[in-house]
Parts: C-alpha cells; sequence; structure tokens
C-alpha cells in the first residue's frame, strides 16, 4: 500500500507493510521487513552493509554507517570482525596469524 503525504506543496509516496521483531537468546534480535519493501529501489541498504541502529524519541532509526566509524566504535570492530569472518568462509579463505619466540 502506497500513501501520498502533502507538506509544502510536494508529494512523498511512502511504503507502507508490517513487520516482525523475532528475540533471540544470543547473540541478539531480527527484524523481518517483507521483500516487497527492501526490493524497493528506495530501500537504502544493500545486503550485509553494516547499519547503525539508535533509538530516538521511541522509534527504532536505521542509517547508513561509515567506515571509519566502525573502526572508532568498540562494537562496530566487533561487527567488521564477524563480516570478515563471513567473507573468509564464504570464500574459503583464512588468515592465520602465528606467534612464536626462539630462545637461545
Amino acid at each position: 500500500m502506497e500513501f501520498k503525504s502533502f507538506s509544502n506543496q510536494s508529494i512523498v509516496m511512502a511504503l507502507l507493510a508490517f513487520g516482525k521483531f523475532k528475540r533471540y537468546n544470543n547473540p541478539g534480535a531480527l527484524l523481518y521487513i517483507p521483500d516487497r519493501v527492501y526490493r524497493d529501489v528506495r530501500f537504502p541498504f544493500k545486503e550485509g552493509e553494516p547499519v547503525k541502529i539508535t533509538i530516538e524519541n521511541g522509534r527504532v532509526v536505521e542509517t547508513r554507517v561509515s567506515l571509519q566509524e566502525l573502526e572508532e566504535n568498540p562494537e562496530g570492530q566487533r561487527l567488521l570482525s564477524r563480516i570478515q569472518r563471513e567473507k573468509n568462509r564464504q570464500t574459503g579463505t583464512y588468515k592465520l596469524h602465528f606467534e612464536y619466540s626462539v630462545s637461545t
């Protein structure tokens, strides 16, 4: 369902749909977004793209996040690590890091 909102003599077309929230024990929760919403050309995110989630005035707000912002935030660093591990699993490549010392 689409509806029109008239403000300042401009027409804004909005897409209306209903989703579902599901909580998991670990590691978090999912917000189901119907495919007709995420397939719409106006949907702002790509699959696998990191998203910043905030709660503002009783609303959940999802926005794009920069790589710099992710790198500067401990939670963002953990997300980047998970994304890299997933990419490694998909491509079959793994970075191995060995530490050793030689005693003489």
